[in-house]
């Protein structure tokens, strides 16, 4: 099962708001990540907005050969930012949204240019360094997202106008030279059905291992351009790249818990492929980490944009796959059927509170961890309708959900068994595989993950944001029992 990790030491490019007086270009905020490899370097292109909000694109940069994710020890090139708005030009008033590729031996950058009369358009700019740009003008692109090169074409997959689930789809074109693009096909999509990514899919990245492009993306159930998730799509390059599945564990990332930096909406998904790892850099929204929880915090979440640039910042960090081995990364290993679960820091197994397994005079049955397992310790784990989420249901079919006064937003939340309630993702988790069947449970309506912090009997399992990486006590052994 294909997941990416969150890396705890993200954001790499922490943006901070209109109130920090800076001078640096990306104070404001950081946006719109992507990553291109040339002549042995990792180049980081993303967009950056200074105090008086100024929108231009910046890069950073590491060696290839000893390449060290630690959010550290980035170079920050002299030529920053590399793409600024040129006055009367067609970036007048700003640049936007880079996705970059590696075309006849020089970076390509394309990127949404907006000029004094508001009017935007695709623009192109090339080097041969990765620091120092030519702008090539205007490209017939009617659409941003995400391009990658397959011999001698470019291949660009774009959000091309709102649909009529009031959502974005995507759509495919190509270019011989990388400036005149072939007309637009429809490629993907969206349903506006009640499916993760039934709303919109937006700020694509791309990348091609023969014989298959792989596109990460960003969608929403709910809104246009506000994403909870990440998804991963594949095209064969005999279908001309027209023909595209989903991964059958979609969605493989969803959006951090209170006080995360990302715990808002989620873009642009970058992969940086490096032998066995698979690092995606990316865009995350998130409330001022000092002061998490709250009614900011849950506004935050369920309105896009909430106090923007007050409360609420974008960043630029990075996450890694547990896996992406190219021959097996299709193979669905989701741990459909009945299991016990064991926490492994205290070898305890959840189970019911007293053994209550019913809703009795209002009373809900909470979660906890016993020594032993025991009759309500046995779980029936399915896939939701609406995407690869886990579903844990009781003997008697109620299902583990959130139920404290604010769904989960807040940290210590408990939780219990309750009617299944998948309309608010009350009852809705994401797993994310450790190791072999060790995995971290998080909740799809907060962000939060299961966690508990000592071995007493009927010790409480609450929500909580991720303690650390692979924190034993946030992690849980799937056993699973004969059916």
């Amino acid at each position: 099962m294909i997941r990416m990790n969150r890396c705890l030491y993200s954001p790499i490019v922490r943006g901070l708001g209109a109130s920090v007086n800076s001078s640096l270009p990306y104070s404001r905020g950081a946006l719109n990540a992507s990553v291109s490899v040339l002549n042995n370097t990792v180049f980081l292109y993303f967009r950056g907005h200074d105090k008086n909000n100024v929108k231009s694109i910046m890069v950073w940069q590491r060696v290839l050969s000893n390449f060290i994710i630690d959010g550290k020890n980035w170079y920050q090139p002299d030529g920053n930012p590399v793409i600024e708005p040129t006055s009367g030009g067609a970036d007048s008033k700003g640049c936007l949204n880079p996705t970059t590729c590696v075309f006849d031996g020089k970076i390509y950058m394309y990127y949404v240019g907006i000029d004094n009369s508001d009017v935007s358009k695709i623009l192109l700019a090339t080097s041969s360094d990765g620091i120092t740009f030519t702008k090539q003008g205007a490209t017939n692109l009617p659409g941003h997202g995400g391009v990658f090169v397959v011999d001698d074409t470019v291949y660009a997959v774009f959000n091309n106008g709102v649909q009529s689930t009031g959502g974005y789809d995507l759509w495919l074109s190509h270019s011989s030279n990388g400036t005149d693009f072939s007309t637009p096909t429809r490629i993907i999509g969206v349903s506006g059905e009640s499916v993760w990514d039934g709303k919109s899919i937006v700020t694509c990245r791309c990348y091609y291992k023969k014989p298959y492009a792989y596109m990460f993306y960003a969608a929403s159930e709910d809104f246009a351009d506000y994403n909870e998730g990440f998804g991963l799509a594949r095209s064969h390059e005999d279908s001309d790249f027209l023909v595209w599945e989903k991964h059958p564990d979609n969605p493989i990332y969803l959006r951090g818990g209170s006080g995360s930096w990302d715990s808002a909406g989620l873009w642009s998904p970058s992969l940086l492929h490096l032998k066995n790892r698979g690092l995606v850099f990316y865009e995350g929204v998130g409330i001022d980490s000092a002061n998490p929880g709250g009614t900011d915090e849950n506004e935050c979440r369920d309105t896009p944009y909430y106090k923007y640039d007050e409360k609420s910042f974008s960043s630029v960090g990075v996450g890694e796959l547990n896996s992406f081995d190219y021959e097996n990364v299709w193979r669905s290993s989701f741990p459909v059927g009945k299991y016990l679960l064991r926490n492994v820091a205290t070898g305890m197994y959840v189970s019911c509170e007293d053994r209550q397994t019913e809703i009795v005079n209002n009373v809900f049955p909470q979660i906890v961890l016993t020594k032993e397992p025991n009759e309500t310790s046995t779980w029936n784990v399915s896939k939701s309708t609406r995407g690869a989420f886990a579903v844990f249901k009781s003997k008697s079919n109620l299902a583990i959900s959130v139920f404290d006064g604010n769904y989960g937003t807040q940290t210590n939340a408990k939780i219990g068994l309750t009617n299944f309630d998948g309309t608010r993702n009350l009852s809705l988790f994401m797993l994310y595989e450790k190791e072999n069947n060790i995995f971290s449970i998080q909740s799809r309506r907060s962000g939060l993950f299961f966690a508990s912090y000592g071995s007493s009997s009927c010790d409480g399992v609450y929500l909580n944001q991720e303690l650390e990486f692979n924190s034993p006590y946030q992690l849980f052994e799937f056993i699973k029992l004969d059916s």
